[in-house]
């Protein structure tokens, strides 16, 4: 009885010490900080382009080249790219950081095909519009903008 003890103590030194451990190394701030994103759904509005294996780079460059980061801002729009090995966000300077953490729930929301697709997701987590090929910023915001959860921001803004 006496060595069970001893084994039971034993084992809960060994798991408080690497509980302690754990707790210590989440603390510090590592490189990988600013690699992952909370999730932006059900927060912000979400633009997602889905990504086919072999997507056109030109269409995609030409999108990227007449955003808007300040208008995407005002709009609390949130571009994440989605193919079928990786879920990640776009960031003013253009950089990706990975959003795995929702990533199944994005998923079943934008039911990407294989094609080059801009799917609109409001802050409802619902599907408010789709694009094949290309959307328009005009296009984007004129619908963003229509939006009764967009209106009361706007209201909210100007006061």
């Amino acid at each position: 009885m006496k060595m069970f003890r001893d084994l039971v103590l034993l084992l809960g030194v060994i798991i408080g010490a690497g509980v302690l451990n754990l707790r210590a190394q989440a603390s510090e701030p590592s490189i990988y900080s600013n690699m992952f994103l909370p999730s932006p759904l059900g927060k912000d509005r979400v633009l997602v382009v889905c990504l086919p294996e072999k997507h056109g780079e030109e269409a995609l460059n030409q999108f990227y080249d007449s955003v808007n980061w300040n208008e995407y801002s005002d709009r609390h729009l949130t571009i994440v790219e989605m193919s079928r090995r990786a879920v990640q966000s776009v960031t003013v300077d253009n950089n990706k950081a990975r959003r795995e953490d929702f990533g199944d729930q994005l998923r079943r929301i934008a039911k990407c095909t294989n094609d080059l697709q801009f799917i609109l997701i409001g802050k409802d987590m619902s599907v408010k519009s789709r694009w094949d090929e290309s959307v328009r910023q005009e296009d984007l915001f004129q619908l963003i903008d229509a939006m009764p959860m967009r209106q009361y921001e706007m209201r909210q803004k100007a006061k």
